[in-house]
């Protein structure tokens, strides 16, 4: 989005240390799934998988038109990206 903008969710799913999602009043439920995974050189990590369902969305017509279905795998992946830095820090020299 190019505007900064705060929006009221609902959790409608969560699984401790397992998944969350959430709804937004449209009805399209993002989600993350964590699954236990061995990163390089052995060590113990997490999958995030980032699921969008926008299966019982209204007025999904006007979010195809806007591009914004289109658009949306590569928000995931830039999500995904910022989660990972955020979570393992930077990486590279200093």
């Amino acid at each position: 989005m190019a505007v900064d903008y705060k929006i009221l969710n609902t959790v409608c799913e969560f699984e401790e240390g397992r998944r969350i999602a959430w709804r937004h009043f449209y009805g399209h439920v993002w989600r993350y799934i964590l699954e236990p995974a061995t990163g390089a050189a052995g060590t113990a990590g997490t999958r995030v998988t980032e699921q969008w369902d926008a299966r019982t969305v209204r007025g999904r017509v006007l979010l195809r038109l806007a591009g914004y279905l289109r658009r949306h795998p590569a928000s995931i992946d830039r999500t995904l990206a910022r989660l990972d830095g955020h979570v393992a820090g930077p990486v590279g020299p200093a």
